[in-house]
């Protein structure tokens, strides 16, 4: 039976993963194959960091934890008494700099991550790389960077110490680290759709370079943010769609489908560029096929350490128990 952790035996550096039940929570799951959404960073026991909308916030802990189904206390197997380091090097990111949508996680994830296909899959890819890159953009005219919540646990404890080998190092799951090493961009697998549809893997999915090469999707202007109740009851029912293909073993996809499906890439891949760089003028008709995986390729000094809820909790973390509250 798991053990209960109450909010004061919590400790400083402690990792908290949660469990939501709202839609984009649950298709975060559906992609990182996890139970968990959400990550945040404990500074003691009454206040944590986490990335969210409107910036890196330092709360009270009940108010982040209570709209979550459930939150899983992790901590270092072998936690060293100071953890002032990784708490300090949590500072630089703290403010409305940087700031946390899931929309961003579930694309980057649908983008580098290897993950199952098929029509009614790529349907759901599709309006959430359209929605991530209006999404993008949005932060970078409002001169803000996009950063994943689990990322910001990871580099706290990844940059307490110059060393990339110390004893507050987080050891991902070796058969992750192993594949990213193998892939060509260093950042997005092998059979990704980023490698599909830019890189090695293009030739053999038999797609030619006339085809990867048709125009880019609209400008930036154009992209289709999430605005209205009725955008949620279409991603609703797209991901429905997409669960029941799973259930039936589905496997069946055209060209035309990945053509729509690079069109939504090409735009989210252009606007995490544009964030990175903190420039929204770049036009997607001047980019070719080659600058787009160099863009990918630029990616790697910035979002190497994507790291992912599910990543977490496949690392060398260990649990000591569920949260109660």
């Amino acid at each position: 039976m798991t053990k209960k952790i109450s909010i004061p035996e919590l400790r400083e550096g402690d990792i908290l993963l949660y469990h939501g039940t709202k839609l984009l929570s649950r298709i975060i799951r559906f992609f990182d194959g996890t139970e968990y959404n959400h990550a945040a960073l404990c500074m003691n026991n009454q206040n944590l960091r986490e990335a969210i909308a409107r910036g890196v916030v330092e709360r009270g802990i009940p108010e982040s934890v209570g709209p979550y189904k459930y939150v899983d206390v992790y901590r270092l197997k072998d936690r060293p008494g100071d953890m002032d380091p990784v708490l300090r090097a949590s500072d630089p990111y703290l403010g409305e700099r940087y700031a946390f949508e899931q929309l961003v996680l579930l694309a980057l994830l649908c983008s580098v991550r290897r993950i199952r296909i098929n029509r009614r899959i790529l349907r759901l890819i599709n309006r959430i790389l359209e929605a991530a890159a209006a999404m993008l953009l949005e932060y970078t005219n409002g001169g803000k960077k996009a950063l994943v919540c689990s990322e910001l646990v990871y580099r706290s404890y990844d940059e307490a110490l110059p060393d990339d080998d110390d004893i507050y190092t987080i050891y991902l799951d070796r058969e992750m680290k192993v594949r990213l090493a193998l892939a060509p961009s260093g950042i997005a697998e092998t059979g990704s759709l980023v490698d599909m549809l830019y890189g090695s893997s293009a030739a053999v999915h038999r797609y030619s370079q006339e085809f990867l090469s048709k125009k880019f999707s609209p400008e930036p202007s154009a992209f289709r943010a999430f605005t209205a109740e009725s955008d949620d009851a279409e991603l609703e029912r797209l991901f429905a769609d997409a669960e029941a293909s799973v259930a039936e073993e589905d496997y069946s996809y055209g060209e035309a489908d990945i053509l729509e499906t690079k069109m939504a890439l090409d735009q989210m891949m252009t606007s995490l560029y544009m964030n990175v760089r903190g420039d929204s003028r770049m036009s997607l008709e001047r980019i070719s096929l080659p600058t787009i995986w160099e863009i990918i390729r630029g990616l790697k000094h910035v979002h190497a350490d994507f790291v992912t809820p599910g990543d977490l909790l496949k690392s060398s973390l260990l649990k000591v128990g569920n949260l109660s509250y």
